[in-house]
């Protein structure tokens, strides 16, 4: 399953970004998504369904760094949640078939987390920037000022 929040406005955050190198830069974004990630990656593994006998696709909800492609720019950073290929059959908890209702965890947690770990990631980029003695120009309450409308 794949999301993708595009942030519009923060252009503070993005100057203080680009003010690092390319390498120092994405590996600030990265971190700060795996924080964000990691409370919505609980919550699915929380409400995923449980089945008795090992292994369990609720203790195989991972999150990691996604590579780039060819032709992403340099500064493209993504993270994905997901469960290991043996474990395809999440889709179908997701979506249901023909034959068993829908029972849904990724969407349902996104949906309900998604201002929360946008929070978080605001504050882990510049937790990380400060550390790195770059500092906030203006006292704004949140470093991310809109979704752009999508929540």
């Amino acid at each position: 399953m794949k999301f993708r929040v595009d942030v519009e406005g923060g252009e503070e955050l993005a100057q203080a970004l680009r003010a690092l190198s390319t390498r120092a830069s994405r590996a600030v974004q990265i971190e700060a998504l795996l924080d964000g990630g990691e409370l919505i990656r609980k919550r699915v593994a929380r409400t995923m369904p449980r089945a008795a006998g090992a292994p369990d696709i609720a203790n195989e909800v991972n999150i990691k760094a996604v590579r780039r492609r060819v032709g992403d720019h340099p500064m493209d950073v993504s993270v994905g949640i997901g469960v290991p290929k043996e474990f395809y059959y999440d889709w179908f908890l997701e979506y249901g078939t023909v034959r068993m209702g829908a029972r849904p965890t990724w969407r349902p947690a996104f949906d309900t987390l998604a201002p929360e770990a946008l929070g978080v990631i605001g504050r882990a980029m510049w937790t990380a920037l400060a550390a790195k003695g770059i500092g906030r120009t203006v006292n704004a309450p949140a470093p991310i000022q809109s979704l752009g409308g999508l929540l």
